[in-house]
């Protein structure tokens, strides 16, 4: 991981995903090496309960490329886990000024004697809606 160019903070929430991902399994008492597709999606459904979309991707990050590392070993024949690409969680709208604060922010600019070619327009007053 670190050839990747993983942080050790990284490299650790990795090891700490992965042993999560080992002793859900060891509940449900499955084999994590005879996983089907069924067997993804369920850990994959326990771990959709994390609100923040970073630590949700990086749990399924961890265990993709745990499964690489197994599959590459020849412990396991398939990775499951390559075949589920970014999962579709719930994402803020961007914030955005209101054209008042725009307008407002327009005004602090100075104009510029030296610029002889631009000085920033005066601002209008916004108009009432009824």
């Amino acid at each position: 991981m670190y050839a990747r160019g993983l942080s050790a903070h990284t490299i650790r929430n990795y090891l700490s995903d992965v042993t999560q991902f080992l002793k859900f399994y060891a509940e449900q008492n499955i084999d994590p090496l005879k996983l089907n597709r069924i067997d993804a999606r369920l850990y994959l459904a326990f771990v959709m309960k994390y609100d923040n979309t970073a630590t949700l991707m990086r749990k399924r990050d961890a265990v993709r490329q745990f499964y690489r590392f197994l599959k590459n070993e020849h412990h396991v024949n398939r990775n499951e886990f390559e075949f589920f690409d970014r999962m579709k969680v719930n994402q803020d709208l961007p914030k955005f000024l209101s054209q008042e604060e725009a307008a407002r922010l327009l005004d602090t600019i100075e104009p510029n004697p030296e610029l002889r070619e631009f000085n920033p327009p005066r601002r209008r007053q916004p108009t009432q809606r009824s």
